[in-house]
């Protein structure tokens, strides 16, 4: 009997991520090191505090742009949705106007950081598979 595999997006929305002693390692594809990322995450701690996410990445959930954060293999994950900003002249900065709003911190995020966290996440990935 053939397993089924599961799609890409029932994988992304399985909260827990199942890992080995709860370590903190690297999860795989499509994770990467928030180290590298323009864009911090941050969710909540066990001790009900707030911390920058270990690792994230950015896709697509339920057709909004949408960061996605875990602190690593055996625990949960969490997004931020987004959505897009329309007429805000009066918020450009240095690096232009803003393009996305996250809904639950309400922060403002810039093309160019999206661009950039999306090159570091797809670069990432083709290092490995290199």
């Amino acid at each position: 009997m053939k397993k089924q595999k599961k799609s890409r997006e029932e994988q992304q929305t399985n909260v827990t991520l199942k890992g080995v002693n709860n370590d903190r390692t690297w999860l795989g594809e499509p994770w990467v090191d928030s180290q590298m990322m323009s864009i911090k995450l941050t969710i909540p701690t066990e001790g009900n505090g707030w911390e920058e996410a270990q690792y994230s990445y950015w896709g697509i959930h339920h057709n909004i742009p949408t960061l996605w954060g875990i602190m690593g293999t055996g625990c949960l994950a969490y997004h931020e949705p987004t959505y897009f900003v329309e007429g805000q002249g009066d918020t450009e900065t240095h690096k232009g106007l803003p393009i996305l709003w996250t809904v639950f911190w309400e922060k403002l995020i810039h093309e160019q950081d999206v661009f950039n966290d999306i090159w570091a996440q797809t670069t990432e990935h083709s290092i490995c598979h290199n």
